[in-house]
């Protein structure tokens, strides 16, 4: 799938929902992928992106457009599963929404040997560093799940004016904490309240720019997956405890950043495969592109005046949850 723009024509208000799209690509050509678009305002949601044709090393999901959006996705394989560069565009260029990138609820799965060690990359190819992106990846509520048995890398950053916001992903490397890098070498990346297995490392590299970790990160040897082998990437509800007070990969999200709401808040979640559903809300959230549906915990009783007998008044069906409303009679 292509999408270009020009200086004198440019597509706009694109979107692109519940497609399958794989097996795209050349032979040992870097230069095809799966999808490749520049526009002014896009939208990825609900899609499955599946593996590139054996032996091309394109990436699966590349785009160049301002206003970008990709959320509630299943994006499996490529060189990279996310390369999001400079435009091209003179009018993409100039958008004020150029700079910021939002990527969020989604499934980024990294098969063994494939290509580029590199999940996500934010920034610019071109060579023209005045048109990189020069902004802020807001990246939240995702889960990422690398089988590769050597080194995965999370993030590369083009430059130091490249920053990303990594906050509430699960980032599951079977393999071991320190075959994890969080940073390639460059650029900013801010960590809040993500899951990982323990020791993971900065870079594996010279580290350039800078990792800020926040220290609400937890750490322990499983994130308590309701089926690796299957795919199934949900949370039992029961996810290991490793934090003495009490925090776990489920209900242990923080809050998001203010500049992502409210138009971008995590309210739906990917159903296999090329559907969605709405994501349970319990004020609790869980870390990753998924939420545990548990009833909400009933409020504590309490003592009422005698001669005031508290009868039912309405019954009302919300999705995963009965909610008694009471009323009072003399």
């Amino acid at each position: 799938m292509f999408i270009g723009s020009g200086s004198a024509a440019v597509t706009r208000d694109a979107l692109v929902e519940g497609n399958y799209i794989l097996d795209s690509g050349n032979q040992d050509s870097v230069y095809e992928h799966n999808s490749y678009t520049e526009a002014l305002d896009i939208v990825f949601q609900f899609n499955r992106y599946g593996r590139l044709r054996e032996g091309a090393r394109g990436d699966n999901l590349k785009d160049r457009s301002a206003g970008l959006l990709v959320r509630y996705n299943w994006i499996e394989g490529g060189n990279r599963q996310l390369d999001l560069v400079d435009a091209d565009a003179a009018p993409i260029l100039s958008s004020p929404r150029y700079q910021a990138a939002q990527v969020y609820g989604n499934i980024l799965i990294e098969p063994p040997g494939e290509g580029n060690r590199q999940i996500v990359h934010h920034g610019g190819d071109s060579g023209s560093r005045e048109n990189f992106r020069k902004g802020t990846l807001f990246f939240c509520h995702n889960t990422i799940v690398s089988t590769r048995a050597d080194r995965t890398t999370l993030f590369r950053l083009s430059t130091n004016e490249e920053r990303c916001e990594a906050r509430d992903s699960l980032v599951y490397v079977p393999a071991g904490g320190r075959t994890l890098s969080q940073l390639d070498s460059s650029g900013v990346l801010r960590l809040s309240r993500n899951w990982t297995k323990p020791g993971w490392v900065a870079t594996f590299g010279t580290l350039e720019g800078a990792v800020e970790d926040d220290g609400t990160g937890i750490a322990s040897e499983s994130p308590g997956l309701l089926g690796e082998d299957q795919q199934d990437f949900r949370l039992a509800a029961e996810s290991p405890c490793p934090q003495p007070e009490g925090c776990a990969t489920v209900d242990a999200a923080g809050a998001l950043p203010e500049a992502v709401l409210p138009d971008h808040a995590v309210t739906d979640q990917y159903v296999k495969h090329q559907r969605g559903e709405a994501r349970p809300d319990d004020d609790r959230p869980d870390i990753g592109a998924f939420e545990v549906a548990r009833p909400l915990v009933a409020p504590p009783s309490v003592a009422r005046p005698s001669g005031r007998v508290p009868t039912t008044h309405s019954l009302k069906a919300v999705p995963g949850v009965w909610l008694l409303r009471l009323s009072r009679r003399g």
